[in-house]
């Protein structure tokens, strides 16, 4: 099993599973700034609108990568199955996905401090 997950065919899976491990070990260290930066925000503008770009940015990245990267997936993969609407539906599960993960990183941020 895990010979097949180094195969040639299989690395888009193996980079998957390595980015979702190192964005759950960022995820901690950065939810620990970004607390710093809430606390900041309420008193300076400029921390204000960083909180706002880094939200921004979390909300809309993740799911415009994977929309670009889905359509050479289907040219080099033929017989992937094709979801008609799966535009609309992929930034709608990466959305919650990474609501689970700032979640899961706030609940062990606050179990370490």
């Amino acid at each position: 099993m895990i010979k097949k997950l180094f195969a040639q065919a299989n690395r888009g899976i193996l980079l998957d599973v390595i980015v979702f491990v190192v964005n759950v070990v960022l995820m901690t260290i950065l939810s620990r700034q970004l607390t710093n930066l809430f606390h900041q925000a309420n008193t300076n503008a400029i921390a204000q609108t960083a909180v706002a770009l880094f939200c921004l940015g979390l909300t809309f990245l993740q799911p415009i990568g994977a929309i670009l990267k889905r359509r050479h997936a289907h040219l080099r993969k033929p017989d992937l199955n094709h979801v008609p609407l799966g535009c609309v539906f992929l930034p709608a599960y990466f959305l919650t996905q990474l609501l689970f993960l700032i979640g899961a990183s706030g609940q062990i941020v606050d179990l370490l401090s």
